[in-house]
């Protein structure tokens, strides 16, 4: 039986079949093998880990228990909050986003060109989901960890949330954020500032 599977997977079938599939994958997520694709499922995996352990902390309270954390991921598999089929169905659908934005960008990359209106793009899709992606990542481990009782890194995950803000708002123009309007001024008519981006709390209005 041994020698039937070794001559399956050395036949020209099988190598084909797994070049095909790995050209497949690296065309549509670039190189799998590059170290921020690695590190952030490794961070995804952390952000898992790091949920069961708040899980099992709040299950300690809860039930006025003391212990260390893994007593505590134990307690809340027996009382089912943490269950197999949730946690795959989460795990599920966070790595199927994952993928698909990052398939989207990787292919984003190869449709514009590395010099646009002379400025070098090459790599720059890639590399803004990733670090999005990755910021996400560590905001959630941290407030995990926060809830585990290590208050100390709040700041870290404000940190995060404010440098993943920071990404989106600065492909916004100006005009788009709220407080920024840009002044017309045409000759012979009063000053106009135009409201693309109303926002409830200004009381300049429309003027």
């Amino acid at each position: 039986m041994d020698d039937l599977w070794q001559k399956i997977s050395d036949s020209w079938h099988m190598r084909m079949m797994q070049s095909g599939a790995v050209t497949c994958l690296t065309f549509l997520l670039g190189d799998v093998t590059a170290a921020p694709f690695i590190a952030l499922w490794v961070l995804v995996v952390l952000d898992t880990f790091t949920r069961w352990a708040a899980i099992g902390r709040k299950t300690l309270s809860d039930n006025k228990m003391t212990g260390s954390v893994w007593f505590g991921v134990y307690w809340a598999i027996l009382d089912r909050r943490i269950n197999s089929e949730a946690m795959r169905c989460q795990f599920q659908t966070k790595a199927l986003g994952y993928l698909i934005l990052l398939i989207g960008f990787n292919l984003v990359d190869k449709i514009i060109p590395d010099v646009m209106f002379g400025y070098n793009f090459a790599g720059i899709p890639n590399a803004f989901i990733s670090t999005w992606l990755a910021l996400v990542e560590i905001q959630s481990i941290t407030e995990n960890l926060s809830e585990c009782g290590m208050k100390g890194l709040t700041p870290l995950s404000g940190w995060a949330e404010q440098r993943r803000n920071q990404m989106t708002d600065a492909s916004q123009p100006d005009y788009q954020r709220y407080g920024n309007r840009p002044t017309v001024t045409v000759p012979g008519r009063p000053t106009v500032r135009p409201n693309f981006a109303p926002d409830p709390n200004d009381k300049e209005g429309n003027k």
